[in-house]
């Protein structure tokens, strides 16, 4: 009589993917990312764990982000600090092998004009509670905005002494930089700044420019004051 052998082989993990099956996800701050799930061939099951990469190193992510058999993330109420690459890694529990994929985070949100401020190579002029800036007359000055926005906002004024020269990034900003030109007391009044990148309602502020004039000339024309 023969001794009947079942063999059941080790495999895996193979085809690890996610679903929805995309390498990038947008999503709005203050919304839901997910259900992200991930899948994978294995022979017994493997175990699977998610992790968050935002600077440099991955983090595992909470528990609190994680179901069904570890292989789901949701987060819900999304925040900007959330952005980055999540991974989900799928190891053997016996065979001493893992794979893994990744997906691309990116949580957008509306702008937001945090600080304003004009400067000339001597002078930097913040604007305060009252949101007016005094300038003297016929001295070139440069207006610095610094914007959180994700994407990139379009910012638009209601004057055609301000137009964007520039950018710089920062952590978590851009400051828009605008040089204005010889700037005459007539040009005086309020400036509205206003940026938008799709997303909500986007921001606006109002600057009040005040510029000091320069003694004018003034001619005597001489009259005679008669008598009729």
């Amino acid at each position: 009589m023969s001794n009947t052998v079942t063999l059941d082989p080790y495999y895996g993990p193979e085809n690890v993917v996610v679903e929805p099956a995309i390498s990038r996800i947008n999503v709005t701050e203050g919304t839901t990312l997910g259900p992200i799930q991930c899948f994978a061939t294995c022979n017994p099951e493997c175990k699977y764990n998610w992790k968050h990469k935002w600077t440099k190193i991955f983090k595992p992510v909470p528990k609190e982000y994680i179901s069904y058999q570890d292989r789901n993330l949701t987060i819900q109420r999304i925040n900007r600090n959330q952005t980055g690459k999540y991974r989900c890694r799928v190891d053997h529990p016996e065979a001493n092998r893992h794979n893994k994929t990744d997906v691309s985070v990116d949580v957008q949100y509306s702008p937001k004009i945090k600080s304003i401020w004009f400067s000339n190579k001597s002078e930097i002029y913040r604007s305060g509670t009252s949101n007016t800036n005094y300038f003297n007359e016929d001295v070139y000055s440069k207006m610095t905005l610094r914007i959180e926005s994700n994407p990139d906002p379009r910012i638009m004024f209601n004057s055609s002494l301000l137009t964007i020269h520039r950018s710089d990034k920062g952590n978590g900003y851009t400051d828009y930089i605008s040089k204005l030109p010889s700037l005459k007391c007539e040009d005086s009044g309020n400036v509205t700044i206003r940026a938008v990148n799709g997303i909500g309602n986007g921001d606006t502020r109002t600057v009040n420019l005040q510029i000091y004039c320069k003694p004018r000339n003034a001619t005597a024309k001489s009259r005679q004051i008669g008598t009729k």
